[in-house]
């Protein structure tokens, strides 16, 4: 019996391969959308080529980070504003022109990491009072 409680004990680990929680791609991610807190992508450095943000992005519902660097992305999916515990996410070097609502709905948003992207200036501007007003525990970085 005992021999038999170690071999379970060391096997368990084995249930998990293939999953991620902190995920460098968006296919690692899909093996268990609801056990993932991190997604960190740069397509410089990144795995797999990815032309969109998936539509299913709201999936990830335990999602506590995500940064999505220099991908030319200008637009997120409808189900984004179900991301409800994302507490970091960085948009940084896309071409973005205004953030879509979803993303002042993002009410445990603690850090916004806007850098290069294709804002104009007084949107910026505005963007700026916008957070200072609406999301005051939001660390605001853009250019």
């Amino acid at each position: 019996m005992k021999n038999f409680c170690v071999a379970v004990l060391l096997l368990l680990p084995l249930l998990g391969i293939g999953q991620c929680v902190k995920c460098t791609t968006f296919t690692d991610a899909q093996k268990d959308p609801s056990k993932v807190t991190s997604i960190k992508m740069n397509s410089y450095l990144a795995d797999e080529e990815i032309t969109k943000i998936p539509d299913n992005i709201g999936d990830y519902s335990n999602l506590e980070e995500l940064f999505l660097t220099d991908y030319g992305f200008t637009e997120l999916p409808a189900s984004f504003a179900k991301l409800k515990n994302l507490k970091s996410l960085s948009l940084a070097g896309n071409e973005f022109t205004q953030l879509p609502e979803s993303v002042f709905q993002l009410t445990q948003l603690k850090e916004l990491i806007l850098f290069s992207n294709a804002f104009p200036d007084q949107y910026k501007k505005d963007l700026k009072a916008r957070i200072q007003k609406e999301m005051p525990n939001t660390k605001l970085m853009i250019d």
